[in-house]
């Protein structure tokens, strides 16, 4: 049995292109509302915006997910967007959910449907960027003042300019 080596380098390597980055990879970032607070001196109010993740050209965010870690002021909530859209990434994230709640994935970025029940079509499309943005939530009428939640963008390597 012939084996033939195929691997970058080798004579007729040429036949495939090999990806020397990762094109799928996450960003995580773990926000506590309490150093927010902290860092902004006052108590935070409705329409607040906190950045969580720089977004660089040449990526395309294919998922965005809200993971509460600790259980914020009771009833508050955040919505997960960039600078275009404040709810473009998740439309609602519960802070004062219990420990292990996932939010994410059902704003417009995201997810678009066509059409009604029963023959509506959904399909994910996810955000291109050519230009530096940024992963932003936006507090909701409730405001959190304590809590921890992690948020994790699920990115595509679309263009050369990523900074992984």
């Amino acid at each position: 049995m012939a084996n033939y080596d195929y691997t970058l380098g080798t004579a007729g390597s040429g036949l495939y292109k090999t990806v020397e980055k990762n094109s799928h990879f996450a960003r995580k970032h773990v926000i506590s509302f309490a150093d927010v607070l902290a860092t902004k001196g006052s108590a935070l109010a409705t329409n607040d915006t906190v950045d969580i993740l720089t977004l660089n050209p040449g990526e395309r965010v294919v998922n965005v997910t809200a993971r509460v870690i600790t259980a914020g002021t009771a009833s508050s909530t955040v919505t997960v967007g960039d600078q275009s859209d404040a709810d473009g990434y998740i439309a609602s994230v519960a802070c004062d959910g219990t420990a292990g709640t996932v939010s994410g994935a059902n704003g417009a970025y995201l997810f678009t449907q066509y059409g009604t029940t029963p023959f509506a079509v959904t399909w994910v499309g996810g955000k291109s960027y050519s230009a530096t943005n940024t992963l932003r939530m936006t507090l909701g009428a409730t405001a959190p003042q304590a809590g921890v939640v992690e948020f994790t963008a699920f990115i595509e390597q679309v263009g050369t300019d990523s900074a992984i």
